[in-house]
């Protein structure tokens, strides 16, 4: 599908996605910083989301390597926690890497990481239909499945949905999938629960945004394991424990583009957090007009980390 959004009707989609969203307590008062080694003496783990904050597109953004560097060289640990879904962990590993970060590799958590041990919870004998292009590995998500095309049969013969990528999916699939549905009520994993992802002037719809058109049209309620939501973060916290033990959440930043996933999910487990605004989902707007429409606002805003 080619369903394409503007910022505003992308905020209007998450402020209505909203209720499925974890509850949060927000700052009275942004305060506006120039870069994260400002308030280092404030936090011991930087939670850094990748796109808008690490990478636009396939490149890094400029002088970011140095930045993480230097906040290493204080002494704070770094994790990036994506919601991208697409690769598995040596993907999303090397991705990382390929932008020229140094970076142990428990370090990268993915949705889709969150995603694999959601799965444990179902039955193992289930028949899982998936959206994902085929350099996604599915095999390592250790479950029987056939990838979701333009034959109705796997639609029909599915225990269950997996929207791991839409990049590549037709209205003919969607639509295959809605009636699926309609049929016969199974589970939705939403592998990556993004509504959109900036694209320059625009912005490209994610499987958060065919989740959200499915509940819309069937009732379904998709079960999301990527930021906002509580999976990910849990696998984000054990990953501070095994490292720092335990400390106060106050003292991890969760350094994201996005309110509703990056600002939402780090408030609601207690992080401090960071809003960037010159490469990711605010690019060339204000995000003040935002935090007043919604109520959410990060502790700290900044342009580049």
């Amino acid at each position: 599908m080619t369903d394409t959004l503007s910022l505003v009707q992308a905020f209007d989609l998450y402020e209505k996605a909203r209720r499925f969203m974890p509850e949060a307590e927000f700052p009275a008062v942004t305060h506006e910083i120039s870069g994260l080694v400002d308030i280092a003496d404030q936090f011991d783990v930087a939670v850094l989301d990748s796109f808008g904050v690490l990478n636009v597109g396939e490149g890094a953004i400029p002088g970011i390597v140095e930045t993480v560097e230097a906040l290493r060289e204080l002494d704070k640990h770094i994790i990036v926690l994506t919601n991208g879904a697409t690769l598995d962990q040596p993907g999303a590993v090397a991705k990382v890497q390929g932008f020229g970060f140094d970076i142990d590799s428990n370090d990268v958590i993915s949705s889709r990481s969150a995603l694999k041990f959601g799965l444990q919870s179902f039955d193992q004998n289930m028949l899982w239909g998936i959206a994902a292009p085929a350099h996604s590995n599915c095999h390592t998500l250790g479950i029987e499945f056939e990838n979701l095309g333009d034959s109705s049969e796997i639609y029909s013969k599915a225990d269950g949905f997996i929207l791991l990528s839409t990049h590549d999916w037709p209205t003919r699939h969607h639509q295959l999938l809605h009636q699926a549905l309609v049929a016969r009520m199974r589970p939705v994993l939403v592998g990556n629960p993004d509504l959109v992802a900036p694209r320059g002037n625009y912005m490209s719809t994610e499987p958060g945004y065919f989740a959200w058109m499915l509940h819309e049209a069937t009732g379904v309620v998709p079960q999301n394991f990527g930021k906002p939501h509580a999976h990910v973060f849990e696998q984000v916290k054990q990953r501070i424990r095994q490292v720092l033990g335990s400390i106060d959440p106050a003292r991890v930043l969760m350094v994201g583009d996005s309110l509703h996933t990056d600002i939402i999910g780090g408030a609601a487990v207690g992080f401090t957090t960071v809003l960037t605004t010159q490469d990711g989902f605010f690019a060339g707007a204000d995000p003040n007009e935002y935090f007043e429409t919604s109520g959410i606002k990060p502790n700290y805003m900044l342009p580049r980390i």
